[in-house]
């Protein structure tokens, strides 16, 4: 349910590299404030701001007299971002594997990179 007092939740990403990178990863906005009356199930929406190629951690940080009421979960491997360069575009996947399923009614296609 929601939060019994106001509840900040504010959203970073951390670079995992010793470089720094010139223009960091942000979000906007990068915090939101939770309060009694929140419908919690409503979405709230944030936008990412990609800085410098980088790779970075999501880090979500709980504040405020609610903050003991939550716990947060990271969905396993889905913390880490890959940040790719500003004006490098990314390799073009090729197919790599092209298969009919028994029946013929489908085709399953494999890439040699993530599209």
């Amino acid at each position: 349910g929601p939060p019994s007092f106001a509840l900040s939740v504010s959203v970073a990403f951390v670079s995992t590299t010793d470089t720094p990178a010139r223009i960091s990863t942000t979000t906007y906005p990068n915090s939101f404030v939770l309060t009694p009356s929140t419908n919690i199930k409503s979405a709230r929406s944030l936008r990412i701001v990609a800085g410098t190629e980088d790779v970075v951690k999501l880090v979500v940080t709980l504040s405020g007299a609610s903050a003991g009421e939550y716990l947060l979960e990271y969905a396993e491997g889905r913390r880490i971002v890959n940040i790719l360069s500003l004006v490098l575009e990314p390799t073009i996947p090729v197919l790599a594997v092209a298969r009919f399923s028994d029946d013929g009614s489908a085709v399953a296609l494999t890439f040699d990179s993530p599209t």
